[in-house]
């Protein structure tokens, strides 16, 4: 109920923020799930339960990430029906020091737990699936 509050419900969730940045042309709904188990997918959001111990560890995004990528792929008697994804992770997962990182042009985003319900972050992030870099300038990735 958290995840889909963030991103679809409270007062200034992702869906809210895309829609408003694009003046209504970029529209944000949860995925859909058919199959046996589709009832495993609430919302948009799937509980996944991974075969690695990552409440101590220091894996990084990406191998956590696959990771998640293989588990959605077994299960069983979900259809998923999606067109961007995005895998919250446990704050024990090592970012670099980020908050979050994307594809640029790419369907994943990947935030820890704690910038989750950050809409800077959020929106920050969709850029880059919407092939968005950072307008940074010289040695700053920043602008």
């Amino acid at each position: 109920d958290d995840l889909k509050s963030l991103f679809y419900q409270d007062g200034n969730n992702l869906k809210k923020r895309l829609e408003a940045c694009s003046n209504g042309k970029l529209k944000i709904k949860p995925a859909s799930a058919t199959g046996q188990n589709a009832n495993e997918v609430e919302h948009g959001v799937i509980n996944i339960q991974l075969s690695m111990d990552i409440s101590s560890s220091s894996e990084s995004w990406k191998t956590v990430g696959d990771e998640v990528s293989t588990a959605l792929a077994q299960l069983r008697g979900i259809n998923l029906s999606y067109t961007s994804r995005i895998f919250v992770m446990p704050n024990e997962v090592e970012f670099g020091g980020a908050a979050a990182w994307a594809q640029v042009g790419g369907n994943t985003i990947w935030v820890r737990d704690q910038y989750a319900g950050y809409p800077i972050v959020q929106v920050h992030e969709y850029g880059h699936l919407l092939g968005q870099r950072h307008s940074g300038k010289g040695s700053s990735g920043y602008g």
